[in-house]
């Protein structure tokens, strides 16, 4: 392959003999492009054996490079032309030769032609900014004096000092060629200069203004050249002179040069000058027009003129880049349209011309029908005369039904006509409408005739949150045809922004507002149906961020509106209060929602709904309203209602005497409200209130639900001329911060406090949120084991209230000047109630109490007392109290035969006296504790107690607040993990490790422990958020059996037990 023709060796002599394996060879590499000036690198890699000889051609002349050891060689160039390099021969230290390969091919870039063109050589410091024009444009100007954007020299921020200045313009091509132009400029310090009211004056100007200023301030004289027409030029003698471009007679751009002449400081006379351009621009007229009078359903027409670049403006004026402008009768105004025509220069200046266009009201020919599908029998059609005509414009119809066999009957002149076809099919309906002012317009539609289905859908929600809002299509179709397609569209306005065609689409909407939703079905014979329904979609508040509280202050109205079940029996009214009427004035402000019943007064039922509330992560909230009735007894009433599913069913905020403030009076009402007899009714026969009255109850019957609406629900018989209806303001949702105490008072061996004990525990059950129960087990006729442990807070607390029989239970202190609650209960005449505790949670507290506790190495207490209000100087106790949670040891049993204790009081720290505040509080004023207990008769297992704070009042004796660790919703219900979703442990049994698999991701830290069969904690470890598996190493555990025990680490809800058998 090497062209070797020598014979064959058949002996070789050693070291005298040497194979060459590879040829020389030369590869040349570095095609580039560069700018004239700059350089570039060519590279020829080389093989072979050293040393090399080659030759590099440029396409003109040949280089010989020799002795070269390195196998790759550089070289720098600068082409001012475009050279393409090669080499076309090669040789290496053998002594062979080869042609080269490759090139380097490179590109020289020209460099632009830049140039700065209206910087002038002199400028006065004094003189206004310029405006910098170059080419090309694009480039970066540097220099003193240089602002951007736009490019401007501006001479007195320049200076006169170091002048004259350079000024560089400098300009970088597509090539990345970078060339500039300099420009040297003088600043002196004249003493004067002269301004323009804008940099050119327009040929059409009526008056252009000329400024001169000085150091002197002396007024100077102006002359203009060339010499002005009559009248065109004056000097005002304040340094200010006015010329009139519009008494020029110009065919062309001139330049005016301005004299400015005046005493400077120094007494010396001064003259300066400055050119000032005078736009001229040729008349402009809009193209004939062939007729100027339109009917408003005529087609659009062109619009044009002999600028370019001219602007067509004016009712029914439209514009787009492939028709351009046109005048549209459909868009413009009735009657008279002027229409201009507009050129505007770069420097401002415009010439105009202008049409007046006459439009008449036109017909808009349309029809539908009330049924388009009939019995297979035949049947009437009932058509519907959409077409729209003007004000007052009389009109002619013309009909042509399309059924020629029907004689006369085929034909009407009626607006709205009937026609009887005798079978299903296809007809060809025409109707041509003629208007008085020569206007018409005709339409014609074929028209199929078949079974009609019934188009109708439903939505899932009202409400704006991240979720998508789901529609359901819910047509009737007669058997055997069936639906063939179905149309969804929304629009906002006449804006379509989103269609599908599916059975149940979603669509999450961009905004709130009124959107129009169409629904059409269409059935496999062609028949279809629509229906079209608004939805106005409310803001949804996300109560876990802020409380909501709406005082109807402003005009708008943040998603609350009125609806009725008879739209003409609305009396809801939204705005300022007539003091001369119901309900005389607002609760507070000067607005309020209030009925304005009719006469004669009629039989109603409306509501004002509320907008959309989130309730995920918003624990224990209340509402409250001030409210006011003129109602007649059970004739009358209004009630407070919630839904779920977005209006589907409705439900009573509560019921009659349930915990509720002010809340609903009567189960009685006719007609009542929502549909059901509860509500708010007048307190006799016919009264207003004489006041406004705050409502408040709780909410937790939507905890946890992410769409929420209320709406008010009136209702009346419609008889009493007296009753003015109802009246609601400041809604307010909040959450509730006040933890009540129920400290009662039992012992195991006596009888009646068997049920006492089921029925307190119950009762905590209900309002786990809302109170903390405290059982002191006393001495009573015999004194159980819990009284000998430790006497001591039965004996207190017992004294502090003068117990003198069992059961006994004393809410928040008994405290007797709470209003229409005594909080005292022996069991017997008066046991305690749910609606009493409900009933206080309601009320604010004036202190936060925020307690913390630590079990290793002993039992450490830490409280914070905080106060939320200004108080007096008054004697406040706090009590802190060790609970055990539940005690079932059968030692405890006594002879009532009760076999499980909860929440029992086994120690008072720092003792039974208390810790005393006797002080006065500002708000946000912050006290703090801190209290060991290191021995105990009872193990100190932190998940076997509960520590009870409470602050009480020494007068009163009401309890103020109360704080727990757990909290206060676990206390009561402290064996009953959170409903959470499976968390998996395996293997189990496990060697080495334990994984635990969470079903639903965490979004909160864990708390993992492990216990001994002792309730020793060996292990505690935490678990961080979004870890759906977590793997835990056995390695540090002794073989037995453990107890696994997983708690939220932020509230120590339990979310999971279970038991893992270690080998």
């Amino acid at each position: 392959p090497y062209e070797n023709t020598s014979l064959a060796f058949t002996a070789l002599d050693p070291n005298n003999i040497s194979i060459v394996t590879s040829r020389p060879s030369a590869g040349v590499s570095g095609s580039t492009g560069i700018c004239l000036g700059a350089s570039a690198t060519v590279t020829i890699t080389l093989g072979g054996m050293a040393p090399w000889e080659f030759d590099i051609f440029d396409g003109t002349a040949t280089l010989t490079v020799s002795n070269i050891w390195d196998p790759v060689y550089q070289f720098e160039t600068y082409p001012e032309l475009t050279t393409n390099y090669t080499v076309p021969r090669v040789i290496d230290g053998t002594g062979n030769s080869a042609a080269g390969f490759g090139n380097a091919m490179i590109t020289v870039h020209p460099l632009p032609d830049v140039e700065i063109l209206n910087l002038l050589e002199v400028y006065d410091i004094d003189e206004g900014p310029v405006e910098l024009h170059c080419t090309p444009a694009g480039g970066m100007f540097t220099g003193p004096g240089i602002t951007f954007p736009p490019w401007t020299f501006i001479p007195q921020m320049a200076g006169t000092e170091n002048s004259p200045h350079e000024i560089i313009y400098t300009y970088t091509d597509s090539n990345t060629c970078t060339n500039a132009d300099t420009v040297i400029v003088q600043v002196i310090e004249a003493g004067g200069y002269i301004s323009f009211e804008k940099p050119v004056a327009c040929f059409n100007d009526s008056a252009f203004y000329i400024t001169g200023h000085n150091d002197g301030n002396t007024i100077g004289t102006f002359s203009v050249l060339p010499e002005p027409p009559e009248g065109a030029f004056s000097d005002l003698d304040s340094n200010r002179a006015v010329l009139r471009p519009a008494l020029y007679d110009l065919s062309e751009d001139m330049d005016v040069q301005v004299s400015y002449t005046f005493t400077d400081t120094l007494g010396d006379e001064y003259t300066l000058m400055r050119t000032l351009t005078v736009e001229r621009l040729e008349d402009i007229r809009i193209d004939p027009i062939p007729d100027i009078y339109f009917c408003q359903n005529d087609a659009p027409i062109p619009l044009t003129g002999n600028a370019a670049t001219g602007v067509f403006s004016g009712a029914g004026v439209t514009w787009n880049g492939m028709l351009g402008y046109r005048f549209d009768p459909f868009l413009a105004d009735l009657d008279t349209n002027l229409i201009r025509y507009v050129y505007t220069s770069a420097n401002h200046c415009s010439v105009s011309d202008s049409a007046e266009l006459i439009v008449y009201d036109a017909p808009l020919a349309d029809f539908t029908t009330l049924e388009s599908c009939i019995p297979v029998e035949g049947g009437l059609v009932q058509f519907v005369n959409r077409t729209h005509t003007g004000p007052g414009q009389h009109v002619l119809w013309s009909w042509d039904f399309g059924d020629i066999f029907t004689g006369e009957d085929n034909y009407s002149d009626l607006k709205d006509p009937s026609h009887y076809y005798d079978k299903p099919g296809t007809w060809t309906i025409k109707l041509d409408v003629n208007a008085d002012n020569g206007c018409h317009d005709f339409i014609q539609k074929s028209l199929g005739i078949h079974t009609k289905p019934e188009a109708e859908f439903t939505w899932n929600s009202n409400c704006r949150t991240d979720d998508p809002i789901v529609f359901e299509g819910q047509e009737t179709v007669d058997f055997p045809d069936t639906i063939s397609s179905r149309m969804w569209q929304i629009y906002r306005g006449n804006t379509e922004i989103f269609r599908s065609d599916t059975n149940q689409p979603s669509y999450h909407f961009p905004s709130l507002g009124t959107f129009r939703i169409s629904y059409i079905v269409t059935t496999n014979t062609g028949c279809t149906d629509s229906t079209e329904r608004a939805i106005t979609l409310s803001p949804t508040y996300i109560l876990s961020e802020d409380s909501y509280f709406e005082d109807f202050e402003v005009a708008e109205l943040h998603g609350w509106s009125s609806m009725a079940s008879d739209p003409l029996q609305n009396s809801w009214t939204y705005g300022e209060v007539n003091p001369d009427a119901f309900p005389g004035s607002a609760a507070s402000g000067t607005r309020s929602w209030y009925t304005d019943l009719p006469e004669p007064r009629r039989v109603e039922s409306s509501w004002v709904g509320s907008p959309c509330f989130n309730f995920k992560g918003f624990y224990r909230p209340m509402v409250s309203l001030d409210i006011k009735r003129s109602l007649s007894r059970n004739q009358d009433g209004a009630v407070l209602q919630y839904t779920l599913d977005n209006g589907g069913t409705w439900t009573n905020v509560g019921g009659v005497d349930d915990g509720g403030l002010n809340w609903y009076n009567s189960d009685k009402i006719l007609n009542g409200s929502g549909g059901q007899h509860t509500g708010w009714t007048a307190e006799s026969e016919s009264s207003e209130d004489d006041r406004w009255y705050r409502a408040a109850r709780t909410l937790d019957e939507v905890t946890g639900h992410k769409e929420v609406k209320f709406r008010i629900v009136f209702s009346s018989m419609g008889g009493d001329t007296l009753a003015d209806g109802f009246a609601f303001d400041n809604f307010t949702i909040k959450q509730r911060t006040r933890l009540s105490v129920l400290e009662y008072f039992t012992n195991a061996n006596t009888t009646a406090c068997y049920e006492t004990d089921s029925l307190v525990r119950e009762l905590m059950k209900e309002v786990p949120a809302d109170v903390v129960d405290i059982q002191y087990h006393a001495a009573g006729s015999m004194a159980d084991k819990m009284y000998h442990d430790n006497p001591i807070p039965a004996n207190n607390r017992g004294t502090v209230y003068g117990i003198t029989g069992l059961p006994m239970a004393i809410l928040d202190g008994g405290c007797e000047e709470w209003p229409g609650y005594p909080r005292t209960y022996d069991f017997n005449t008066s046991p305690p109630r749910a609606g009493d505790i409900r009933l206080r949670s309601l009320s604010m507290p004036d202190f936060k109490l925020t307690i913390q506790a630590d079990y290793v190495p002993h039992l450490e207490i830490s409280a914070d007392i905080e106060a939320l209000r200004d108080l007096v100087q008054r004697e406040r106790i706090l009590y802190v109290i060790v609970l055990e949670k539940r005690i079932t040891d059968p030692e405890y049993t006594g002879t009532n035969g009760t076999t499980e204790f909860h929440n029992v009081a086994r120690k008072m720290l720092p003792d039974a006296a208390g810790t005393l505040f006797n002080q006065s509080w500002t708000k946000d004023q912050v006290e703090s504790i801190l209290l060991t207990c290191e021995e105990t008769f009872f193990p100190l297992v932190e998940d076997s107690l509960s520590i009870v704070v409470y602050l009480q009042d020494e007068s009163t004796g009401e309890i103020l607040q109360a704080a727990t660790i757990p909290e206060y919703s676990t206390v009561s219900t402290f064996d009953v993990p959170e409903p959470r979703s499976r968390v998996l442990l395996y293997p189990n049994p496990a060697s080495d490790l334990v994984n635990i698999y969470f079903e639903d991701i965490p979004e909160e830290a864990m708390l993992l422990r492990l216990y001994d069969l002792s309730g020793k904690i060996v292990l505690t470890d935490i678990i961080e958020p979004w870890q759906q598996r977590y793997t835990r190493s056995l390695s540090d555990l002794g073989e037995g059996l453990y107890i696994v025990e997983i708690r939220s680490r932020r509230n120590h809800h339990v979310i999971q037990r279970d038991k893992l058998f270690h080998y």
